[in-house]
Order: C-alpha cells, then structure tokens, then sequence
C-alpha cells in the first residue's frame, strides 16, 4: 500500500520546520515511513558522543486506504502503541499534526502527545528528559511529632 505523496511531503515539512535550522545537530523531528503509517520520532545524538543518535518515538499516523482517513496513535511507558480517542480519524492530515503541535506537557492539554520548540517558542520552551535531581536534604519536609504540635 502506498501513502498519498501530497500528505507525506506535508509531514516531512512539518517535521523539518519544528526544530530551527541551527539546533539541528542537538535535536531534529523526524517522519519514519512505513508501508501503512508514518512514525514522528525525536532524533537525538548519543548521550556519550559515540555510536548511532538516539530516536524516540512520539506519534504514530496510520493511514486507512479504503476509508482515506488518519488516524493518530501515542505512545506509552513501555514502547506500545494505543488509539487516541479524543481525536477521531480525519481525512485531513494537517489537523493531526496541528494536534501534535499543540497538545503537550507545555500547552496543559489534558491527554495531550508532546511538544517540541519551534523557532518561535524556543527561548520560552526547553525540552528535558526526566526528573530534575532532587536539591532538598534528607530531612527536608519531615514534621517531628512532639507533643501539642499537632
């Protein structure tokens, strides 16, 4: 099965023009394509500088050719794919990828996918991986329990 060539180019457009031109050897968004779907992956050099980038999947878009609808999938803790239900399979692909663009941790979109910075954003909008290290001591926030105190 083939995917229509006038979305494709639309997603790689999409894709390139998230991250500016200059960040590129930090961080790119990417369009994977397959047979029946086209993955969004975060493209990242190796943490240590040595071997292959590293490439994390955001959304997937799978197109259904007897209906000529896509549908948006996320994905989860583990590497495993699930149908979004708020966003029902549109015909338009342009508003999936708008959905990417705007629903996110940043946006607080509840049930949203991820947000990259984009030219416009980039200063107000850091992407991170994980948890930053805790700053608080061992007894931070701890109450000793004497009595009349409670």
């Amino acid at each position: 099965m083939t995917l229509p060539e006038t979305d494709l180019h639309r997603i790689h457009t999409w894709a390139r023009g998230r991250v500016p031109e200059h960040l590129w050897p930090e961080l790119k968004v990417e369009a994977d394509v397959a047979d029946r779907y086209v993955d969004i992956v975060e493209v990242r050099p190796s943490w240590d500088g040595v071997g292959e980038n590293t490439r994390f999947p955001i959304a997937r878009l799978r197109y259904t050719k007897s209906t000529g609808r896509w549908a948006i999938y996320w994905r989860d803790r583990h590497p495993k794919l699930h149908e979004h239900k708020r966003k029902r399979p549109t015909k338009s692909v342009q508003a999936l990828l708008d959905y990417v663009e705007t629903s996110g941790p940043s946006s607080g979109a509840d049930g949203g996918l991820w947000t990259a910075p984009t030219a416009g954003n980039w200063s107000t909008q850091v992407p991170h991986r994980g948890r930053p290290k805790s700053v608080r001591g061992p007894r931070w926030g701890r109450r000793r329990r004497t009595l009349g105190s409670w």
